[in-house]
């Protein structure tokens, strides 16, 4: 990975599913997956 360059950064909390799907480069920008944890969306309620 170049540092400073453009690239396609994805995030997911089980990258293994995916690696085997997604070029790893997409219109000659290097796609990077890394893992995280969970997203949700946050709670309509909480947000008052």
């Amino acid at each position: 990975m170049s540092w400073g360059k453009p690239c396609i950064k994805i995030l997911a909390s089980k990258p293994e599913r995916l690696r085997a799907r997604i070029l790893s480069n997409i219109e000659g920008y290097p796609v990077i997956i890394r893992q995280t944890g969970e997203f949700h969306a946050p709670d309509e309620r909480e947000q008052q």
